[in-house]
């Protein structure tokens, strides 16, 4: 990646939307399997709904650029996973 080609509203923006999204996903429905992994490690619904504790359902991959990042040759790719977000200041 090139740092002058870097984009950081466009970075926060796409970060921000998909920690919502994982956060969504995480308490929405059929998603009894991730809250139990995450109650049996001790970690209640509360705080993970106040750090904003996200489980990305689906893989995908998207366009770097759109993130920020310039031109690429690859995507960039989202895997099925916990969002453990760490934000700076919430707008």
């Amino acid at each position: 990646m090139n740092p002058s080609s870097f984009n950081p509203e466009a970075w926060r923006k796409k970060a921000g939307a998909f920690v919502i999204r994982c956060h969504h996903h995480l308490f929405g429905k059929n998603n009894e399997d991730p809250l139990a992994y995450l109650f049996t490690r001790g970690i209640k619904n509360e705080f993970a709904k106040k750090m904003l504790l996200g489980w990305n359902k689906f893989s995908q991959e998207r366009p770097k650029e759109n993130w920020g990042f310039g031109r690429a040759r690859k995507n960039w790719s989202c895997k099925r996973a916990w969002s453990f977000p760490i934000l700076l200041r919430k707008n």
